[in-house]
C-alpha cells in the first residue's frame, strides 16, 4: 500500500509539471497518499525545462520507490523469521534504576569515550543468525541427549557496563533480564550451527578461586564494546557434560561460544570460568587454540583463608563431574581427607595442571598474580597478551571499578573495597599453613616463575618498542631472567659509606669521590648520553642526570619568594618531628597497635611560616630540636605544581613510562639535617632537585635480609628498625654486610629510582625535592617476597 501510495503520487507531480500549470496551486490529483508532501510554488517550472525535469524526476522516482520497497520487503522477512519474537514491555523498576546508576558521577567518563567505535561497520553485511540480535543463550537443557535445546534470552549488557559490580556472576545478569518467560526463545542445539560469527572470543580467563577473578571481568565489563560472561552457565555445562566424548565437548562449546557473539553492538567477547574449569583448559584449548587466555592465581595461606572464612564449596566435587575433575576426586589421598585438607589438595591440583598448560606447546597462557590486579591487567595483559588496548576514558573507569568490592547486591550501594591481605594471612593457625606449605606452596612456586618470567618478556616488548630493541624477547627461562639485565652499579659497604660520613652530619665532607657520587652520570644537554640513561632505565638500574634543562628551568624559577606567592596564606599539613629523623608510618595500623607511639605528628602552617621555622632550625643545627617537613602534591590546590613542572604529564615521555598508572607529583621541603629513614617505594620514581641538594644511599632489593626491615603488620612496614645515625653493629650485625651506592643529589640533577630500591636520604640544607612515580617494574621483586613483603 505505502508502494502504490508512493508511486501514485510522485505521477501526480510530474502530471503537474508536464501539463505546464504555472500555478503554486494544487492540480486535480487522481491518488492523494495521506502522508506524501503536498505540491508547492516549487513545482511549477517553465515549459521549456519540462522535458528535462520530466526525465530527471521519473529516474528518482523509480529509484526511490524501489529502494523502499526492497527495505520493506526485508522486513517483512525479518519479521516472519522472528514471529515468535517477544514484544517490547516496559522497563521494570530494576531496569530504571539501573538507567539512573549509568547517569550517576562515577560513570560520567562514559561521556568522553566518543572516540571509541561502537559498531564495526562490516557487520552489517553479516547474515542474520535464528534469533534476534542481542539474544543470547542462558541455559542449556538435556545436554547430554542427542538433541540438546538451548534457551536464549535478550541480556541487558548496556547494564553491566554500567555498574559491573551488581552483576558479579552470569546469574545476576539473567535474573536481572530474564524474568519473563514469555520473552525466552528455545532452540535445539543443531540450530546453532547457522548462527555467523559476529564476536569472536577476545580472551579466557581461568582461576584456582577466591584470587580476584571476578575483579578482572568487572574491569573487562566497563568497556561497553565488550561482552564479558562471567561463570555464565552454558559453556560450563558443557565443558562438564558427564556422558558427552571430548569431541562432543568441543564441537557444542564452539557452537555455544559463537551464539553467546550474537550481538553487533559490541567488538570483544571474554568469558571468566568456574575455577574447576582448570581441569577443562585442554578442551577449551583445543576448541579455541589462538585465543589466549589467562590464570588467576594468589598467595594460597589467603586463597585458602578466604574459603575457610566464606566457608564455600572449597574440596567439594560433584559425583557427575567430567574428567579428568572424576578422576582426580577418586583419588584415595582425596577421598579420604576432608575439610581444609581437601581444600589444600584440590588448590594444589589447579596449580599443578595450570602451570603445565601454560608451559606446553603452543600455549597462549599467561599467569597473573592478584597482587598486580589491576595494575600488570590494564598495563601489560590487556594490550600485550589479549592485544587489547583501551583508551584513557576507559582506562579511568578501570581504574575506578578496581577500588569497588566487586561483588555488590543490585539493590545496594557500591562499596569501597578495603585490601584484606593482612587480615587472610593473620587468620590462619599452624595446621592449615603446614597444610599449604605440604600441598600447595611447591607449585605456586611454579606459577610464580611462570609468571616472572612472562613479565620479563613484556618489559622486552616495551623496551623494543621505546629503545628499538631487538624483536626477539631474549627471556625463556627464569633461571635467565638475572643474566639479561645489565648488571647493578658496583655497590660498596653500607658500613664503609655511615662510617666515613654519619648520617646526623648533613655537610658534604671533602673526601674523594663524594662528589661524583658511585651512580652512572649523564648530561642531559647531549642527546646520545639521554638515550643511554634511557637504557638504564629499561634496565632498571638507578642513574644520575645533570644539565637537565627542563629541571634548571624550574629551579631557577622556585626563589623562597615565588614559592611564598605561590602557596599563598593557606596553611598546609607539615609533619613535625621531635629530632631530626622523619620515619614514615602507618596511621591506620598505628590505630590498631596497643601502645605504638608515633614518631611524628601533623601540624598546619603556611609555607612562610614552615621557611622561618627551617631557617631557625639550620642556624641552631641541632638534630634533637624540632623539625618540621613541608610536603604537598599537584591537588587541586596547588595544580600550578603540574603546570611549572609539565615533564610530569602523564602522557608517554621520558619521565612516565606508563603515564596510564602516574599518581601524581608530590614535592617536599626540607631544612637542613632533616632525615627519611630507610625504605623501599614500589613504583618507579623520577626525583628532581629544585633547591639546595640531599644525600642518597641506596641499596638494591637483594639486601632486604640484611636491612632489619619491620614486618608487613607493623605500622613502619618496609622501613629498617635501627637507626642508622646511631647504629649498633653489635645488635644489628648482618647490616655490615650490606652493600650500597651513594650520591648527592643538586639543584638543577635528576635521579632515577627503580622499583624497591632502598633509600635513605639526608638533606644537607633548605631543599626542595619533588617526585613522581609511573607504573611498576618487577626486576628482583622476588627478593622482596622472600622478605615477606610485596
Amino acid at each position: 500500500l505505502v508502494c502504490v501510495c508512493a508511486a501514485s503520487t510522485i505521477h501526480n507531480h510530474i502530471h503537474n509539471d508536464t501539463h505546464g500549470s504555472t500555478s503554486a496551486e494544487e492540480p486535480p490529483v487522481h491518488c492523494r497518499c495521506p502522508f506524501a508532501p503536498a505540491p508547492s510554488a516549487a513545482w511549477a517550472r517553465p515549459r521549456r525545462s519540462m522535458r528535462v525535469m520530466m526525465v530527471v524526476r521519473t529516474v528518482s522516482a523509480v529509484v526511490v520507490v524501489a529502494v523502499l520497497c526492497l527495505g520493506l520487503l526485508q522486513a517483512s522477512r525479518m519479521l516472519t523469521a522472528v514471529g515468535h519474537a517477544p514484544q517490547p514491555r516496559a522497563p521494570s523498576p530494576s531496569a530504571a534504576r539501573l538507567h539512573s546508576h549509568a547517569q550517576s558521577p562515577r560513570r560520567s567518563a562514559t561521556d568522553s569515550m566518543k572516540d571509541v567505535p561502537k559498531v564495526l561497520g562490516e557487520k552489517s553485511a553479516l547474515p542474520d543468525g535464528p534469533v534476534p540480535d542481542g539474544f543470547f543463550p542462558i541455559r542449556i537443557e538435556h545436554v547430554e541427549s542427542a538433541e540438546p535445546t538451548v534457551i536464549f534470552c535478550k541480556l541487558d549488557h548496556a547494564a553491566h557496563a554500567a555498574k559491573p559490580s551488581h552483576f558479579p556472576m552470569f546469574r545476576h545478569l539473567v535474573q536481572h533480564s530474564c524474568a519473563d518467560e514469555d520473552s525466552l526463545i528455545t532452540l535445539p542445539m543443531k540450530a546453532l550451527e547457522s548462527f555467523p560469527e559476529i564476536v569472536a572470543p577476545t580472551g579466557f580467563i581461568f582461576h584456582e578461586s577466591r584470587c580476584g577473578s571476578t575483579l578482572i571481568a568487572n574491569i573487562l565489563a566497563v568497556d561497553p564494546n565488550n561482552l564479558v560472561y562471567s561463570e555464565s552457565s552454558p559453556p560450563n555445562v558443557v565443558l562438564n557434560c558427564f556422558s558427552c566424548s571430548e569431541d562432543r565437548r568441543v564441537e557444542m562449546l564452539r557452537l555455544i561460544v559463537r551464539a553467546m557473539g550474537n550481538s553487533r553492538q559490541h567488538l570483544r567477547m571474554f568469558f571468566k570460568f568456574q575455577s574447576k574449569n582448570t581441569f577443562n583448559i585442554p578442551i577449551v584449548r583445543k576448541a579455541f587454540p589462538t585465543v589466549p587466555w589467562l590464570y588467576a592465581y594468589r598467595d594460597p595461606n589467603e586463597v585458602i583463608a578466604s574459603h575457610l572464612a566464606h566457608r564455600g564449596p572449597c574440596g567439594r566435587i560433584d559425583p557427575k563431574a567430567a574428567e579428568p575433575l572424576r578422576s582426580f576426586s577418586k583419588q584415595p589421598e582425596f577421598e579420604q581427607a576432608s575439610g581444609e585438607k581437601r581444600c589444600a589438595l584440590l588448590m594444589g591440583e589447579f596449580l599443578r595442571r595450570a602451570a603445565s598448560e601454560i608451559e606446553s606447546k603452543d600455549s597462549t597462557g599467561q599467569p597473573l598474580n592478584y597482587r598486580d590486579i589491576p595494575a600488570v591487567l590494564i598495563s601489560r595483559i590487556l594490550p600485550l597478551h589479549f592485544h587489547y588496548s583501551p583508551g584513557v576514558a576507559i582506562k579511568e573507569l578501570m581504574h575506578a571499578e578496581s577500588k569497588v568490592y566487586s561483588k555488590a547486591p543490585e539493590d545496594e550501594e557500591e562499596e569501597i573495597f578495603k585490601g584484606d591481605s593482612e587480615q587472610k594471612q593473620a587468620s590462619l593457625g599452624e595446621n592449615t599453613k603446614q597444610l599449604v606449605k605440604a600441598h600447595i606452596e611447591e607449585a605456586h612456586a611454579v606459577m610464580e616463575k611462570l609468571y616472572a618470567t612472562s613479565l620479563q618478556n613484556y618489559e622486552w616488548i616495551i623496551a623494543r618498542i621505546d629503545l628499538r630493541l631487538p624483536e626477539k624477547p631474549p627471556i625463556v627461562r627464569y633461571e635467565a631472567l638475572e643474566k639479561d639485565y645489565l648488571p647493578f652499579p658496583k655497590l660498596r659497604s653500607l658500613k664503609d659509606f655511615l662510617v666515613q660520613w654519619p648520617p646526623d652530619d648533613p655537610n658534604v665532607p671533602d673526601v674523594p669521590g663524594i662528589h661524583e657520587g658511585t651512580l652512572a652520570r649523564f648530561d642531559f644537554s647531549n642527546e646520545t648520553q639521554r638515550e643511554q640513561a634511557a637504557v638504564l632505565r629499561f634496565h632498571e638500574i638507578p642513574f644520575m642526570g645533570y644539565n637537565v634543562p627542563e629541571v634548571m628551568t624550574v629551579s631557577k624559577k622556585w626563589t623562597h619568594d615565588y614559592l611564598s606567592r605561590a602557596f599563598g596564606d593557606t596553611p598546609r599539613k607539615v609533619t613535625r618531628s621531635k629530632s631530626n629523623h622523619f620515619p614514615y608510618y602507618n596511621r591506620k595500623r598505628a590505630s590498631q597497635v596497643k601502645d605504638y607511639d608515633p614518631p611524628t605528628s601533623i601540624v598546619e602552617m603556611t609555607y612562610k611560616e614552615w621557611l622561618m621555622k627551617a631557617t631557625e632550625a639550620q642556624s641552631l643545627n641541632n638534630v634533637d630540636s624540632e623539625h618540621f617537613y613541608f610536603q604537598v602534591a599537584d591537588t587541586a590546590i596547588d595544580k600550578w605544581i603540574l603546570r611549572d613542572l609539565s615533564f610530569f604529564e602523564p602522557d608517554k615521555s621520558f619521565y612516565m613510562i606508563e603515564p596510564e598508572l602516574n599518581k601524581g607529583i608530590n614535592c617536599r621541603f626540607g631544612s637542613k639535617g632533616i632525615v627519611a629513614e630507610n625504605h623501599y617505594d614500589g613504583g618507579r620514581n623520577f626525583i628532581v632537585m629544585l633547591k639546595g641538594a640531599k644525600r642518597y644511599i641506596l641499596l638494591p632489593p637483594s639486601e632486604c635480609a640484611l636491612l632489619y626491615l619491620y614486618p608487613r603488620s607493623h605500622p613502619e612496614a618496609r622501613h629498617s628498625k635501627c637507626d642508622w645515625s646511631n647504629l649498633d653493629w653489635n645488635t644489628y650485625p648482618l647490616m655490615a654486610q650490606a652493600m650500597a651506592a651513594q650520591v648527592v643529589v643538586r639543584e638543577g640533577e635528576l635521579l632515577y629510582l627503580p622499583s624497591y630500591w632502598f633509600h635513605y636520604i639526608v638533606s644537607t640544607g633548605i631543599s626542595a625535592q619533588c617526585n613522581s612515580r609511573s607504573g611498576t617494574s618487577f626486576r628482583e621483586r622476588e627478593d622482596l617476597m622472600g622478605c615477606g613483603f610485596y
